[in-house]
């Protein structure tokens, strides 16, 4: 029925309220396609309009697998560079679009890989597998700025002198931060259902 449904929408007229043009990338297709389903209005046997009622939406963006020659200046969208570009273009793209729509506060977006990098540089002047990483959570539901109004860090960062075999240690169970999402976003306490065998300890990261 989904399936049925989406196929009869128009996805190519979407009209986004940002000041900031989506990317003319794959992330910026993906992301503003969940922009366009979230927004998207639709009758359902001659009833009123109503949302589609999408609570979780995810984007794979690859190209991250730098084993040679990172050029973090470099604007190739092939590189680390344009990459970080795009990510970053993409999100305020699809951040400023649902402010502007007033959806902000009910949305975060959750930045995250499945693995991190090393710390040092390889031979091949790149970085090969690692283990810590950052994860980055957006919108306007996140306490996300401090006094100083410098964005903030949640959690321990003791700098990469703290690592082992040129690895971050992770030191944040990204299911952590996806369950306080769940829970005090999306209203969903059955915590313990969505990530069996979890220790729930919300992280205070939401207004």
């Amino acid at each position: 029925d989904a399936v049925e449904l989406i196929s009869t929408l128009d996805l190519g007229s979407y009209q986004s309220q940002s000041a900031f043009n989506y990317p003319d990338n794959s992330f910026g297709d993906d992301i503003k396609l969940i922009a366009q389903l979230l927004t998207q209005q639709i009758s359902i046997d001659g009833g009123p309009q109503q949302s589609l009622g999408i609570t979780a939406a995810t984007v794979d963006f690859g190209g991250w697998d730098d084993h040679n020659e990172i050029q973090p200046l470099s604007t190739n969208s092939n590189r680390f560079g344009g990459r970080i570009g795009a990510l970053a273009d993409g999100l305020r793209a699809f951040y400023d679009d649902m402010e502007a729509r007033g959806m902000a506060n009910d949305i975060a977006v959750v930045v995250q890989t499945e693995f991190g990098r090393q710390i040092t540089e390889n031979a091949n002047r790149g970085n090969d597998h690692g283990l810590g990483a950052p994860l980055m959570v957006l919108g306007g539901g996140v306490d996300n700025r401090n006094n100083q109004g410098a964005a903030r860090l949640f959690g321990t960062w003791n700098g990469v002198s703290d690592s082992t075999s040129d690895s971050l240690i992770p030191r944040t169970d990204f299911r952590q931060v996806l369950a306080t999402t769940v829970d005090g976003l999306m209203g969903n306490n059955n915590v313990g259902t969505v990530f069996p065998g979890l220790t729930y300890q919300p992280i205070d990261f939401l207004v």
